[in-house]
């Protein structure tokens, strides 16, 4: 628990401006997701943790003093206020883009192994003891382990 009013605010403007920035990752991960850059957004993921937990610690803090919190202005209540509101309207919309995102990568494995599983089938060729014919108990790709 913190002991003066100075580090409260000061957890407090912490507070606001991490939500500001997490708003804007959390802005910029969903438009990767909308234009297929998946990549670009997977690259986030670490910095937008760190931010995440960074707020969740000052909200702990904060918390932890219900005084503190009742003896602000209105003003800042309301600026604390639109800022969760925003960053719940971000994080819903970035919620929905990512189960999209996973939708259809999932359906893209799908086809992937339908489409594999339609090309298995008998195999033939020639083996140390002449011509064999056996089925394929295998997906078509083969690798080399061989150096």
């Amino acid at each position: 628990m913190l002991n003066n009013q100075n580090e409260k605010l000061g957890v407090l403007s912490t507070y606001l401006s991490k939500t500001d920035v997490l708003i804007r990752i959390l802005e910029k991960e969903t438009e990767f997701f909308r234009e297929n850059q998946s990549g670009k957004a997977v690259a986030l993921f670490e910095t937008k943790t760190q931010y995440i937990n960074e707020l969740e610690n000052a909200k702990a803090i904060l918390a932890s003093d219900s005084q503190f919190l009742k003896s602000l202005p209105s003003e800042v209540k309301v600026k604390i206020t639109e800022a969760s509101d925003k960053l719940m309207k971000v994080a819903e919309a970035n919620h929905k883009e990512v189960n999209a995102a996973k939708e259809v990568n999932k359906l893209v494995l799908e086809a992937i192994y339908h489409g594999a599983q339609q090309n298995k089938g008998a195999m033939r060729g020639y083996g140390k003891s002449g011509y064999m014919e056996t089925e394929m108990n295998s997906s078509p790709v083969a690798i080399s382990q061989n150096v």
